[in-house]
């Protein structure tokens, strides 16, 4: 997931950056006198430079937003399969899923059973849990009543935290969020925030952590 993310903003960045390039004063003056050269005009008026330069303009930044909404589409495309998978996957450790499927081995029981002690335990332990799968399992499933203390909500949120560590799924959840957060600007934003200082600055770091990589 993280490597569909770099692709995205691989392709959308150059796009960006190609736009900038191309369409600074000195290069939309070349782009304009490579038009001319091939026109039959005689004269050139201001006014046809200024057309030529605002046609090239608009031409350049309509083929940046394609570009940046062909990558986007892509990613969203690519989304959907890793997306369904890590979120099934977070379910079962949010819900204590992943800790009743080890209580049910330990004790050689079914699912059924072991979540129907798992749950009966959990009404009766309204706090003070401590490492056992039995506890884990109540902190998670009790962290969201009012009476749970909070020291066991946080206990909760870390046993949480662990299971989903131990399915492997801790980068894949954090790229799709920032994978969803992306695609919720459209090109034309994306287009705009490109050439701001703060994200040149991003861009920056981020290729030195590519780089270390």
């Amino acid at each position: 997931m993280r490597q569909l993310l770099k692709n995205y903003r691989k392709a959308a960045s150059q796009a960006a950056e190609a736009y900038y390039t191309e369409t600074t004063e000195d290069a939309l003056s070349k782009a304009v006198a490579a038009r001319y050269s091939k026109s039959s005009i005689t004269y050139p008026t201001e006014e046809y430079f200024n057309n030529q330069k605002r046609e090239i303009l608009q031409a350049k930044h309509q083929e940046a937003l394609n570009k940046i909404q062909a990558a986007q589409s892509a990613l969203h495309i690519e989304l959907k399969s890793v997306s369904d998978k890590a979120e099934r996957q977070h379910l079962r450790a949010s819900s204590g899923i992943t800790i009743a499927e080890r209580y049910a081995s330990q004790n050689n029981l079914d699912m059924d059973s072991a979540i129907k002690e798992l749950n009966q335990y959990a009404e009766t332990r309204p706090g003070a849990y401590g490492e056992s799968l039995p506890d884990r399992y109540a902190a998670i499933r009790n962290r969201y009543k009012e009476t749970t203390p909070e020291a066991d909500k946080r206990k909760a949120w870390r046993y949480e935290e662990e299971e989903i560590q131990a399915l492997g799924i801790k980068d894949t959840l954090e790229a799709l969020k920032e994978a969803k957060w992306e695609l919720q600007k459209n090109p034309g934003e994306y287009l705009k925030a490109w050439n701001t200082s703060g994200a040149a600055l991003l861009r920056n770091l981020e290729a030195q952590e590519e780089a270390q990589e």
